[in-house]
C-alpha cells in the first residue's frame, strides 16, 4: 500500500513539474508580448494588428489559467484523498 501511495505521489509531482513548465512558457510569451506593446511603434500599428496582438495575449492568459486550474485540481484531489486515508 505504501508503494502505491508513493507511486501516486511521484506521479503527482511529475505532473506538477510538467504543468509548471507549461505555465512558465505562457508567462514568458506574455512577458515578450508586453515588452512589444511598450515599444513606441506599437500604437502606430493598424487596428487589425493590435486586435490580433491582444487576441494572442488573451489566448496565452487563458492557457495559463487552464494550466493553473488543472494544477490546483490535482492538488486538491490529493489533499482530499489524504484526508480520507487518515
Amino acid at each position: 500500500m505504501a508503494d502505491n501511495s508513493l507511486n501516486h505521489l511521484s506521479n503527482l509531482i511529475n505532473q506538477q513539474i510538467d504543468y509548471q513548465d507549461d505555465l512558465s512558457d505562457c508567462l514568458l510569451k506574455a512577458e515578450a508580448l508586453s515588452k512589444v506593446s511598450l515599444n513606441n511603434d506599437f500604437f502606430d500599428c493598424s487596428d487589425e494588428i493590435k486586435h490580433n496582438y491582444f487576441w494572442a495575449l488573451s489566448d496565452i492568459i487563458d492557457s495559463a489559467k487552464m494550466i493553473n486550474e488543472k494544477t490546483l485540481s490535482l492538488l486538491f484531489e490529493r489533499k482530499k484523498a489524504d484526508r480520507e486515508i487518515t
